[in-house]
């Protein structure tokens, strides 16, 4: 009897252990994201009384980088109940005399419509671009150049699984640069905590709380 509950106990938690691991990869099969577009703009620095910053480099723009995509999906509901986007941007770090690094950002929304003209942001600070802009890229993020002169990579995950994926490709890199070297993690800004999210925060899904 001890022997028979034994396994039986066994094949149960073997089932549910399978159950388990296949669940998040099943989900995602059914899901394809198709990033549309990816553009980097610049946008106005903000503040109180219009953005008259006494420190001149706080008064230079920020960079804007959003993407456009659709979500599709074969399943019955319209819609997912998580997505997450994450940002890689090839720069150089000028405090560490000009060091290759990768610029990481995500972002985790949850409750995400099935459908197109859907977006997500990330932003750099004025400080951050003139931190990581580097001297050796040739180019000033504040006259000519600068991110535009960088390699961009943005993927779509459902429960940790890619579903999607754009480059922004400008310099012959590696295909795989962006798991290579040293990431900072600390740089890219989300839209809801930039300077413009009490505008535009309809214009994004719904976040993900930090508990859950």
């Amino acid at each position: 009897m001890i022997m028979t509950l034994h396994s039986l106990l066994r094949a149960f938690f073997t089932a549910t252990l399978i159950v388990c691991l296949m669940t998040p990869q099943a989900y995602a099969q059914d899901v394809k994201v198709i990033i549309d577009e990816i553009e980097i703009d610049d946008v106005k620095s903000v503040g109180p009384g219009g953005g008259r910053s006494r420190n001149n480099i706080l008064k230079e723009d920020w960079k804007e980088i959003e993407v456009e995509f659709t979500v599709e999906s074969d399943g019955d509901s319209d819609l997912l109940e998580e997505l997450s986007f994450q940002f890689f941007i090839a720069a150089l770090d000028a405090l560490n005399n000009d060091e290759e690094v990768t610029l990481i950002g995500e972002s985790n929304f949850i409750n995400v419509p099935v459908g197109g003209d859907q977006l997500v942001a990330m932003y750099l600070s004025p400080t951050a671009l003139l931190r990581y802009g580097g001297e050796k890229m040739g180019a000033s993020f504040f006259k000519k150049g600068g991110i535009k002169d960088f390699n961009i990579h943005v993927k779509a995950l459902v429960r940790g699984r890619e579903v999607g994926s754009k480059d922004f490709i400008i310099s012959d890199f590696d295909e795989n640069w962006y798991r290579q070297g040293k990431q900072v993690r600390d740089a890219l800004v989300e839209a809801k905590d930039s300077p413009w999210w009490t505008a535009n925060a309809l214009l994004y899904n719904q976040y993900k709380p930090l508990n859950r």
